[in-house]
């Protein structure tokens, strides 16, 4: 079974989606996906965290704000060094993870205009100079540890700077 939630801004949508999965996990279902939270700051939305259904873990989905980055606990992560507003041509620098350790890798960033391919060092950094609107920085990693369900996965990570 599965179930989409849409509607406006306040109208109840996550409210419902945890009553729903609440009363399904009673009945004996299991139950997955996500919901999204705001974050808010001096009565303003700055962001938004996203909660898993089925284990309650909590990660910042989007954020817009400035300060120091910290890695989130994601099993592959794009960490930016610091967060704040940034403009065209500024440089970033930014670490790869992979469960917390610092991975050698390619990044990439895409623009509008162009992909560029940026490989981090020996402690998964890399600076990349960022362009002028939406820069779309990703990494992908081959995990190639095999279990029961899988012999290995692909997984990827995406962080999005906008600038002036």
């Amino acid at each position: 079974m599965r179930i989409f939630i849409t509607g406006m801004p306040g109208v109840g949508k996550t409210t419902l989606a945890l009553k729903v999965a609440e009363r399904l996990k009673d009945l004996g279902y299991k139950v997955g996906g996500f919901i999204t939270k705001e974050i808010r700051k001096d009565g303003r939305r700055v962001g938004f965290k996203i909660i898993t259904l089925d284990t309650n873990e909590e990660a910042i989905l989007a954020y817009v704000g400035e300060g120091e980055a910290k890695p989130l606990g994601l099993e592959l992560e794009i960490v930016p060094e610091i967060v704040k507003k940034f403009k065209a041509g500024d440089k970033l620098k930014v670490q790869l993870l992979f469960n917390g350790k610092p991975l050698k890798g390619e990044i990439r960033v895409r623009t509008s205009e162009k992909t560029i391919s940026h490989w981090t060092d020996e402690n998964g950094f890399a600076e990349i100079e960022l362009e002028k609107g939406v820069n779309v920085i990703s990494a992908r990693h081959v995990d190639e540890t095999a279990t029961e369900k899988y012999d290995k996965r692909n997984i990827t990570t995406t962080l999005t700077i906008i600038t002036e």
